[in-house]
């Protein structure tokens, strides 16, 4: 499995592609932006876009999805139902937030959910639940309700969007936010091993030994 980093969108969201030499087949997590130009990065390499994952459904995170799936319109997506609330305000969310802003429309919220039958699934995820037999979906409220973590035993890669970033945890200031939810949620991380690579929705890649809350000051 190779990876590949784009820092996309005004608020400098990371959006990550992944793929499989062998077959081809690649996955897109947080297309926060610049649809077209990750859609290029796809095409270059030849790959098929096989699934994207969200997450979560703030605005800066979701808004370069309408470009994929017109260009790949067999990828499956997949958002925790608990989001479709703000998926569904991200394009307002985007203006409000970002002055001058003009972000893509996003594909409606029935394709997004029913596109993949199999996404039902999320609504209630089970541990150890996985995607394409690799990525363990682990279910991690607080930041947002349908806040998702991503993660892939055999390269010790964990994909965090803004549950767990470099040094911080996710902001609960929302009036939707749990911080005593996103406690639980870390908590659930910190399961894992500790030599596991985050790569979160903002900044630099850590590690869970390096953001044990005993750690920071």
């Amino acid at each position: 499995m190779k990876l590949e980093l784009f820092v996309v969108g005004p608020l400098q969201t990371n959006c990550y592609l992944l793929w499989d030499e062998d077959s081809g087949e690649a996955i897109v997590i947080d297309p926060g932006d610049e649809g077209d130009f990750l859609s290029e990065n796809i095409v270059r390499r030849n790959l098929h876009l096989e699934s994207i994952l969200l997450t979560h459904g703030h605005f800066d995170h979701v808004v370069g999805l309408l470009p994929l799936t017109l260009n790949f319109p067999e990828a499956k997506m997949y958002l925790h139902p608990a989001d479709h609330f703000l998926y569904a305000r991200a394009a307002s969310s985007a203006r409000h937030f970002v002055p001058n802003y003009a972000p893509d429309p996003l594909p409606l919220i029935e394709s997004l959910t029913l596109k993949d039958p199999s996404a039902k699934h999320l609504e209630r995820p089970q541990k150890g639940q996985t995607l394409r037999g690799e990525i363990e979906v682990i279910l991690t409220p607080g930041h947002t309700p349908g806040s998702m973590c991503f993660y892939l035993p055999k390269k010790g890669w964990l994909f965090t969007g803004d549950t767990l970033l470099k040094g911080t945890i996710g902001e609960t200031h929302h009036k939707y936010s749990r911080p005593l939810d996103l406690s639980r949620s870390l908590e659930k991380l910190f399961t894992l091993p500790p030599e596991t690579v985050v790569y979160p929705g903002h900044g630099e890649p850590t590690t869970l030994a390096a953001e044990v809350p005993s750690n920071h000051p």
